[in-house]
């Protein structure tokens, strides 16, 4: 039975992430009869099995909500902003009942108790009221009358009509109504022309639906807002009507226009005072469950048991030494046998490593639903406008990556929502939409994945991060910083430019977090930045932490390793032709590159010897170049952490084993890089 029931978790948790995209999406388009039917069905599965399994607080909030979304889909009852922001609140509960065996501490009881009063039947004929009231009632809605004109030649342009209009439904479109008194005759008719109009009407804001037409001309389309009480007087809007009439007569055009705009103004017509209060209980309700769901703590897993996995990476580790064994005996004895053995065994073992390392990796569009939730709450919070665009969600990294990746990644899309998106107002004042966007962009690139965050605010000025930064005694008035310096203060602990603490941001402990945990993930950070243009803060993060291909070197005895995808080329040189100077450098396709030896930045005695081994590095778009003594050749490294005892040995990644047992350190390229 306790098999069947984390089956049953592992399920239900999968359907309450689909729940939230989907109540996201219903956010956008309240009246989307799929989407509302979406739900209903997520919240009837999860009503069905849960008190199979225990879990009756879960089929109670479910059966309730089930019930609400019954009513809404027969059409009994109008959705509003209080029910969606409930439903938001329930999906957060039913994942802490899920985390917690089904139990509530006392103030999480209390919202639970309040959902299941949503679904009374005393509760829903009040709502049925209310809805009757607003459809009965005039509308100071945002309905607007759209006539979309495209020119004859707007199919060699490459627009396209039929995406169009799925997204003006996507905001609300309740009525569409195709035009075709301007249909030429068969033999005249040209297949690459458009002759057809499109009356429209939709519930969503002017800006809304501009924004939809932009790929077309100005005078392609006509938007006109429309309430009952205007039609007759406004004499715009019937000299719009009266141009492109369908009917005969304008009488007969501005009655049916009366008809629909009668029929849908029902949709848009939800009171602001009401509004402000359901605003209020909201973000008291968030607070509460989120303050609860942050201690739970719950470690995300793939399907595949964790536990499975580590032991399977184990084998792997071990075939993986074996076979670097193998190979150290076979040098040794030149057992010619031993050739297609040897060869096979090394096959084998990458191979195998493969496969694991691909068990081993997710999609970064698990941990997106969490961002989602994060963007649509603060951007309510805070009074914002703000549309996240994810670009390459399906990347993938390892399982281990993406559980530590998520905390940094919330922390910088609120600083974009927070710092960096200015609100409605300020934005339109600087030309620019009244709704920002936060991109969210991954991709690959060699042996990493690079992940940007961007906005579009009002980014980050400099002369004000130095200044800051003198205040605060991080650097000295007389230091000259470089730009990209400058905005590298930003992760330094305790710094913050917020002129007062909020519940969001202000205390100055945030970046400094992300940094250290993109770097314990053997991972980069870096910020750019233009003023009112907005600001990119790019991580780069390996593909998986587990083995990698490196280059086996060696200084006197102590054995090395330097991870191959830094490596650009390996050259043996006479010491007369290093050139000294204040610092070695290197000549290298004819420039002078820095020249690091590593026998006296680990302090270990050279080896006597007229030759130099040099590893030529590329870091970034600039090369340097490392001196050893030998060079062994390519090892797979399996990384092993190094543990506390050697916690003050910062130039070192991790260590690995060798063929013939014996221990090697993983050189951290980007410390030593920028510490010589």
């Amino acid at each position: 039975m306790e098999e069947f029931k984390k089956k049953f978790i592992e399920d239900a948790k999968e359907l309450v992430n689909e729940l939230e995209t989907t109540l996201l999406e219903l956010e956008k388009a309240m009246t989307n009869k799929q989407i509302i039917e979406k739900v209903f069905r997520v919240m009837h599965t999860l009503k069905g099995t849960a008190g199979m399994y225990g879990f009756d607080k879960v089929g109670e909030i479910t059966h309730a909500l089930e019930n609400v979304y019954d009513e809404i889909r027969a059409g009994k009852l109008l959705l509003d902003d209080e029910i969606l922001q409930n439903t938001f609140i329930s999906v957060d509960l039913i994942n802490y009942l899920l985390n917690s065996e089904d139990k509530l501490d006392d103030n999480l009881q209390k919202e639970f108790e309040r959902i299941i009063r949503l679904s009374d039947t005393s509760e829903l004929e009040k709502r049925k009221d209310t809805s009757q009231e607003q459809t009965e009632s005039d509308t100071k809605s945002e309905l607007n009358y759209v006539l979309l004109i495209p020119n004859i030649d707007t199919f060699k342009r490459g627009v396209n009509i039929e995406a169009t209009i799925v997204e003006l439904e996507e905001l609300g479109l309740h009525y569409i109504e195709i035009i075709k008194k301007e249909l030429p005759k068969f033999e005249s008719f040209d297949p690459t022309s458009i002759y057809l109009k499109w009356e429209i009407i939709i519930n969503a804001d002017k800006e809304s639906i501009t924004d939809v037409f932009m790929f077309f001309l100005e005078d392609e389309f006509i938007i006109h807002p429309v309430s009952l009480n205007e039609i007759d007087k406004n004499k715009e809007l019937k000299s719009l009507i009266n141009k492109h009439l369908r009917f005969k007569n304008e009488e007969e055009e501005i009655e049916h226009l009366k008809n629909i705009t009668q029929k849908f103004a029902k949709i848009s017509n939800i009171k602001t005072e009401k509004l402000n209060d359901v605003e209020g209980k909201r973000k008291e309700s968030v607070q509460t469950v989120n303050q609860f769901l942050n201690k739970s703590n719950i470690q995300d897993s793939v399907r595949v048991p964790a536990t499975k996995l580590d032991d399977l990476m184990n084998l792997v580790s071990e075939l993986v030494i074996l076979g670097s064994r193998l190979e150290l005996f076979h040098d040794k004895e030149d057992y010619t046998l031993m050739d297609e053995l040897v060869e096979n065994l090394n096959k084998m073992s990458r191979n195998f490593r493969d496969i694991v390392l691909n068990i081993r990796l997710v999609p970064i569009n698990t941990i997106m639903v969490r961002l989602n939730r994060l963007v649509h709450d603060l951007a309510r919070d805070l009074d914002k406008k703000i549309d996240l665009v994810v670009e390459g969600a399906d990347t993938e990294l390892d399982k281990t990556i993406i559980n530590n990746l998520e905390g940094p990644l919330m922390h910088i899309i609120r600083n974009c929502i927070d710092h960096g998106i200015e609100s409605a107002d300020e934005r339109v004042k600087k030309g620019k939409s009244p709704k920002g966007i936060v991109r969210f962009i991954a991709f690959y690139s060699g042996a990493n994945v690079f992940i940007q965050v961007q906005d579009d605010g009002r980014g980050i000025n400099p002369d004000i991060i130095h200044q800051i930064a003198i205040d605060k005694g991080f650097v000295d008035k007389s230091t000259k910083l470089t730009e990209k310096e400058i905005y590298n203060l930003i992760v330094l602990p305790g710094f913050t430019t917020a002129k007062k603490v909020t519940e969001i941001s202000g205390r100055g402990v945030g970046m400094d977090v992300v940094k250290q945990n993109i770097s314990d993930l053997r991972g980069e950070i870096e910020i750019d930045s233009e003023i009112d243009l907005g600001t990119s803060v790019t991580l780069k993060l390996p593909l998986t932490l587990s083995i990698i291909d490196s280059l086996h070197v060696r200084i006197a005895k102590q054995n090395l390793i330097i991870p191959l995808s830094f490596i650009d080329a390996c050259e043996i040189i006479d010491e007369d032709k290093k050139i000294t100077s204040i610092h070695n450098n290197y000549e290298y396709n004819g420039k002078l590159i820095p020249l690091i030896n590593l026998s006296k930045v680990f302090k270990i005695n050279k080896e006597d010897s007229h030759k130099s081994r040099i590893v030529v590095l590329q870091y970034t778009d600039k090369y340097y170049a490392l001196e050893v003594d030998q060079i062994i050749g390519e090892h797979q490294a399996v990384i092993k952490p190094l543990g506390e005892i050697f916690g003050n040995m910062n130039l070192f990644s991790g260590a690995t084993i060798l063929g013939d047992g014996s221990l090697a350190f993983i050189i951290d390229i980007i410390k030593l890089l920028k510490e010589y």
